[in-house]
């Protein structure tokens, strides 16, 4: 309560409280301290309360924010991003703080650094960390520095009709009067809000967002504040498989409200059936994004609200022979006790063969005897044990009713423009990756831009162009391991193209700064035929071994495979830049390398 004892409020958080202390100023006749501010520790995180505005708002925390508020789901970064994007993302955050106070940080120990009053620094990198969280928002991290400070918050729950519990009107008189307090909260009104996949790209100021529930949105600046209702557009994934019967939740719908400047939604997309993304690849530069599901996936122009292209990938033979049907989260019904015995099944027999391999690869060598030294360790009865190196068998896949995994679920989506059909011309191209090991490719044609429309970094955006997406190649692989990440590499092995696997920088450094060195021949790693070093390639990354194929006639070029070799299976890869410094500030070297994390923990790089 106040000084006169005239207001009171009761400050009801989410989590129990640790501890709290307050941040005093002497008074004027020395007898007593005057509370400043109110700093509470709770159990998940730090609020910190301003005691001298009459309605004792809340600070908006510089630093020490609670990341999962709401459960994060997905996450995705954006280095060197475009100074103009980070200008107006500043600039539209503040109207979200007009509930936190005005008053000064009151904790001055440390030097934090302000990045909102060095706006007009261009030169200075930013980097941004888009979390998405299972209550339908996405929240924008400035990780520049170590404090971490949160950018801007954006809430897609707004755009949607959500059922609630009916408010009750009559206002009863509670003492002491409570006021929620904090930001987290780990409960969901709705799961079909859940964030599952962002892109963004801050050339262009768009952002995607896929959801749980077949919801796919697109974002832009607007200056302007006014009532969205945005039509939506429904793409249906089912086409040749009419068979398919969908048993999972209902698609959200839409409703119309008021949203202050800053990212509106633009077009909206909601792909049937309302099954979770899986995949999301952007193109900006043909304003052009692809989403793939367990049922298939889809390109579509946000600019023109078109759809380009949309395919299933479903098998329609299997439909009818099996029950298994993917469910609403991508993920295929588990029959508890069908796992449960085959798991321990599984493991007896790897136990039985790994006894016999040991017994088998154990050869003993004939005792050698040295007369001159007789405590030479062979004149021991010891004997000497070879190991013969043995390569793991990989078991033939087929997918069953029991399996975990849907071989539908588009597992990876990457735009390229490469040599698809002749090496004489580049073609704008969609490459699609499966569970079931199938690879789909898709050209892009009559998007090349003829006007230029004025950026900040003069990226030439087509405009008004009419694009035709065909199927132009289809690859299956043998071994039918889930296609993980597919990057087209130039002469210079330089991934290129936009995808949902691989991390696209804002800036590309040019090739011509990249020194030319010949590809060695890594162990385990097979040499089938030579191409002209200014081609292109697809590498192709399964769960089980990389393999590298020509363009355009898709010949084997090398491959490694990891499961038989190793033992483990592919979780995430990455393509990624390794620079060497110098002394010499002209003289640098860098190395483009495939970077996978396995299933066991472990990194290596190749």
């Amino acid at each position: 309560h106040n000084n006169e004892r005239a207001r009171h409020v009761t400050f009801d958080f989410t989590t129990p409280v640790i501890d709290f202390f307050t941040i005093d100023k002497l008074s004027n006749d020395g007898c007593r301290d005057d509370p400043q501010s109110l700093v509470i520790l709770l159990n998940e995180e730090i609020v910190v309360i301003d005691l001298i505005t009459d309605s004792w708002p809340c600070y908006h925390l510089p630093y020490l924010n609670s990341i999962h508020a709401s459960p994060v789901i997905c996450t995705t970064l954006a280095c060197n991003i475009n100074p103009q994007f980070y200008k107006k993302l500043v600039n539209y955050a503040t109207i979200q703080l007009d509930d936190y106070t005005d008053r000064k940080w009151p904790i001055t120990g440390g030097d934090i650094k302000h990045h909102s009053n060095n706006l007009e620094d261009d030169k200075e990198q930013r980097h941004l960390l888009l979390t998405g969280h299972e209550d339908g928002s996405v929240q924008f991290w400035d990780i520049t520095n170590i404090s971490m400070p949160l950018i801007y918050k954006l809430k897609t729950s707004d755009y949607f009709q959500i059922e609630q519990a009916p408010l009750d009107d009559t206002e009863e008189e509670t003492w002491p009067p409570f006021r929620k307090t904090g930001l987290y909260d780990p409960y969901c009104d709705d799961p079909r809000l859940a964030i599952q996949k962002l892109s963004l790209c801050t050339n262009t100021d768009a952002l995607i967002i896929a959801g749980t529930a077949g919801q796919v949105l697109t974002f832009e600046f607007s200056a302007d504040s006014s009532d969205v209702n945005i039509a939506t557009t429904t793409v249906n994934l089912l086409d040749g498989c009419e068979s398919f019967v969908w048993k999972g939740h209902e698609e959200m719908k839409t409703r119309q409200t008021f949203i202050p400047s800053g990212l509106v939604l633009t077009s909206l997309v909601q792909l049937y059936p309302p099954a979770a993304v899986s995949a999301l690849a952007l193109c900006s530069d043909i304003q052009t994004y692809a989403v793939g599901t367990a049922h298939g996936f889809t390109i579509f122009n946000y600019k023109q609200n078109r759809i380009l292209a949309a395919k299933c990938t479903l098998d329609p033979n299997a439909l009818g022979s099996t029950s298994a049907v993917p469910s609403s989260t991508g993920e295929s019904t588990l029959i508890r006790g069908r796992s449960l015995k085959k798991s321990l099944r599984e493991s007896f027999r790897r136990l039985r063969k790994g006894r016999t391999i040991k017994k088998a690869t154990m050869m003993l060598t004939p005792k050698r005897t040295d007369e001159n030294n007789p405590l030479f360790s062979t004149n021991m009865h010891l004997e000497e044990i070879i190991r013969v190196p043995v390569e793991r068998q990989v078991e033939f896949r087929e997918f069953k009713p029991v399996d975990d995994q849907v071989a539908s679920m588009v597992r990876c989506l990457y735009f390229a423009k490469t040599y698809l059909n002749s090496v004489n011309d580049r073609t704008r191209s969609l490459w699609a990756g499966t569970n079931g090991g199938h690879v789909y490719v898709y050209s892009i044609t009559g998007s090349e831009p003829q006007s230029i429309n004025t950026l900040t970094n003069g990226t030439p955006i087509a405009t008004d162009q009419t694009s035709i997406c065909s199927m132009a190649k289809e690859i299956r692989l043998k071994h039918k391991a889930p296609v993980l990440s597919i990057v087209v590499l130039d002469g210079f092995n330089q991934p290129i193209g936009q995808g949902s696997s691989i991390s696209t920088l804002e800036s590309v450094p040019t090739t011509s700064n990249v020194p030319v060195s010949t590809p060695s021949q890594p162990e385990n790693i097979s040499q089938v035929s030579s191409t002209p070093f200014n081609s292109h390639k697809v590498l192709i990354c399964s769960e089980e071994q990389f393999k590298v194929f020509t363009l355009p006639n898709l010949k084997p070029y090398c491959k490694f495979k990891l499961t038989a070799t190793e033992g483990t299976r592919v979780r995430k890869v990455n393509i990624n830049q390794f620079s060497l410094k110098t002394d010499h500030a002209n003289e640098s070297h860098s190395e483009s390398c495939l970077v996978c994390l396995d299933n066991m923990g472990q990194i290596s790089i190749y």
